[in-house]
């Protein structure tokens, strides 16, 4: 019988990592890969801060190796990338050097790319250099991973995430709002679209995060109902329906932001997924496929298409919808879905 590999998973210590809304899906990766088993390893402390770059350096370098030594031969480790913001280039060196001594099987799982986001040579090389020391990777959809293979020309076992794991003991809200009220959370400011959204009749908007000038977004049909911490929201979220949507048009998703939405496995469907709402997406996003596939949500070009499907959408169809959005949050608050996909691997 082959003997059971050694687990670790890096947990870095961040910085207000209790506090910080932003990190929350790498929160509840560590967490539930810890409840199944794997052991936290640190290489690098946030809390690393000396004014002499030269003192922290050398502390990070030592963090770094303390770590990699404590690691046993023939171990399997879990790296969430981009790797946070105080991880020394040393790193990059240091962990093939033990990947190869050690002989040591390294997983990442994808957050962000930045060569999607900003499509320039410097971010390609970056993250082909970077990724290219990993051996097999968690993207979020397959045109993500088409992306890695083709544009990025890396050669690696690739398993797709889909959607992301939103731990929490919420049970779902069980007062039935109307189906025209619809849910969006996010940073609201970026997502330029909100200042159009009254625009559109026959619909009512719940909108929750940061803001700048509220005044531009609310209207008769758009209220501001606040920013709230990634633990507090999943509570505070009131309507029918979670909205996937970004960039500065209601036509489709434009710019950057929503050119992302082809690759990205956003962190709000799973918010939405755990608060029981099924979901609103844009046809061409990486989560659409999924969202037909499995039953939750409806898929449309235009914001101006919603009201009429919702309209014309008959009361069995909603609810069958709201089951299966149910299924699937059982699995996201229990983190099942990243040790689905990460047992491919191990």
């Amino acid at each position: 019988m082959q003997k059971k590999k050694n687990r670790y998973m890096d947990s870095q210590i961040l910085e207000g990592f209790n506090h910080h809304a932003g990190s929350k899906a790498r929160r509840d990766i560590v967490s539930a890969l810890k409840q199944n088993g794997w052991e936290e390893i640190c290489f690098v402390n946030e809390q690393i801060n000396y004014k002499s770059t030269l003192i922290r350096q050398f502390k990070s370098l030592f963090s770094i190796l303390q770590a990699f030594l404590r690691m046993k031969k023939n171990s399997l480790l879990v790296m969430q990338y981009p790797l946070e913001k105080n991880s020394p280039k040393i790193f990059n060196l240091l962990l093939p050097l033990f990947k190869k001594l050690k002989k040591i099987k390294c997983i990442v799982i994808i957050h962000d790319l930045d060569s999607i986001r900003f499509r320039d040579k410097i971010s390609y090389e970056i993250e082909n250099k970077n990724l290219s020391i990993f051996d097999n990777i968690i993207s979020h959809s397959q045109n993500m991973t088409n992306f890695i293979t083709n544009d990025l020309r890396l050669n690696k076992n690739i398993n797709e995430l889909h959607m992301f794991d939103y731990l929490s003991d919420f049970e779902g809200n069980p007062v039935n709002m109307p189906i025209n009220r619809i849910v969006f959370a996010g940073n609201l400011t970026k997502s330029s679209f909100c200042k159009e959204l009254k625009n559109i009749k026959g619909l009512e908007f719940n909108l929750y995060g940061a803001i700048e000038n509220e005044e531009k977004i609310i209207g008769p049909n758009v209220h501001y109902n606040g920013l709230f911490t990634s633990e507090e929201i999943v509570r505070k979220l009131e309507g029918s329906w979670g909205l996937l949507w970004d960039g500065d048009s209601l036509e489709t998703c434009s710019g950057k932001y929503g050119e992302y939405l082809k690759y990205n496995a956003s962190h709000k469907n799973s918010l939405y997924i755990v608060a029981g709402l099924p979901l609103i997406v844009w046809k061409d996003a990486a989560i659409a496929t999924y969202v037909l596939e499995h039953n939750i949500g409806i898929v449309v070009s235009s914001l101006y298409e919603i009201h009429e499907i919702i309209t014309n959408m008959s009361y069995d169809d909603y609810q069958i919808k709201k089951t299966n959005v149910k299924k699937i949050a059982t699995k996201l608050k229990n983190g099942d879905n990243i040790l689905h996909t990460i047992s491919v691997f191990t």
